[in-house]
């Protein structure tokens, strides 16, 4: 099966959700082809789940002041701030496509090409174990203080997080692998109307997330993280999906379309606001 790989490099919170959903919309349609994406974020951006309360759950103006995009994505969860990391998107066809029904099955299968790369880096980083660990949710809004099945994890603590979404004709999973983390930026993004359960809450993350920086002392170049994640992907889909990549760009009718989104949708108060 012919797929495309493409880094669109840097960008703001708003085209790289559109261009996720053009993605989708073409692929769905049979326009192009199962795409992998490696995308950056600049400026920073805080993403919202799809059902997140943004007015409950986000500090709009700490993020004004910080210079922080805020943006709503189409897949589930909590927050993520997005500033020192490698963000990848995998988008197939629903139709006839190779991954399992369940969605657990699916992450699990796609979820491999970061074991992979994080094989590659020689760090030591598995997969989380299917039996659930508790029944607690997390303790925030933030994403990455509880840890799901088959996400990426070292030393028991959320190294990567992923969603997936099944919209438009087609499947999408994206997802952040924490170069860095900054617990301090991120809870400044956020809202309670109890400051002391917002600070436990930055304890309770701090126990349950961590990053390549903590593993290794610093860090890592990003040409170093590009290359080691792009091999891992290249390798786990080729054998689990018969994946043969060509590096490739956006089409114009996926910029035409990812525009439109970004006017109509993704850089609105309508979306961004919308619960």
């Amino acid at each position: 099966m012919k797929w495309r790989f493409i880094d669109t490099e840097i960008h703001s919170g708003a085209w790289n959700m559109a261009i996720d959903e053009a993605v989708m919309t073409c692929c769905a349609a049979g326009r192009v082809p199962p795409t992998l994406r490696f995308y950056r974020w600049g400026p920073p951006a805080l993403t919202l789940g799809y059902f997140q309360k943004a007015e409950r759950d986000v500090n709009f103006d700490a993020c004004a002041h910080l210079g922080i995009d805020v943006v709503r994505r189409l897949t589930g969860g909590r927050a993520v701030l997005h500033d020192q990391e490698l963000t990848y998107s995998i988008v197939m066809p629903h139709e006839g496509c190779p991954l399992p029904d369940s969605i657990t099955d699916s992450y699990r299968v796609l979820s491999r090409g970061l074991a992979e790369g994080f094989r590659i880096l020689d760090l030591p980083v598995t997969m989380s174990h299917p039996a659930p660990r508790s029944g607690k949710p997390g303790s925030s809004a933030a994403c990455f203080d509880a840890l799901s099945v088959w996400e990426l994890e070292a030393d028991g603590k959320k190294i990567v997080g992923s969603a997936q979404a099944r919209r438009f004709g087609s499947v999408l999973q994206h997802g952040s692998v924490l170069n860095d983390l900054n617990p301090e930026m991120l809870f400044a993004t956020m809202k309670d109307e109890n400051p002391r359960r917002l600070e436990r809450a930055k304890a309770t993350f701090l126990e349950k997330a961590t990053s390549i920086r903590h593993l290794t002392g610093c860090p890592l170049p990003w040409n170093e993280l590009f290359d080691a994640f792009k091999e891992g992907f290249f390798i786990a889909l080729e054998r689990d999906l018969d994946a043969h990549f060509v590096e490739d760009d956006l089409t114009d009718d996926e910029l035409s379309l990812a525009e439109d989104l970004i006017e109509n949708k993704y850089a609105t108060r309508d979306w961004n606001h919308r619960r």
